[in-house]
């Protein structure tokens, strides 16, 4: 990235970032997946960061919304898509 570019939604990714942060901290990495996405939600309530959970997508082909719908497992400001992931460690992949 162009050091002179500026980075859209940083207020916003800071906020995101910080609330999964929070998350991590009391909960740590023991839990599935819907235990942290209710976790993160409350979080992000309490922050009163707007977002929707399992908000249904339109996935385009060919200019066509598909009948199929992809669920965001959240999205925040209604211009960030949230994918949660559970892994006790990072990995190349």
């Amino acid at each position: 990235m162009d050091p002179d570019e500026e980075f859209t939604l940083k207020d916003e990714t800071y906020k995101l970032i910080g609330g999964g942060f929070e998350v991590y901290n009391e909960l740590g990495c023991t839990y599935l997946k819907p235990i942290y996405q209710e976790a993160y939600e409350r979080e992000l309530a309490l922050q009163s960061i707007p977002f929707a959970s399992q908000a249904p997508l339109c996935v385009s082909y060919r200019g066509e919304c598909l009948n199929k719908s992809y669920y965001a497992d959240l999205i925040a400001y209604q211009k960030v898509i949230l994918e949660l992931a559970v892994l006790e460690k990072l990995t190349p992949r």
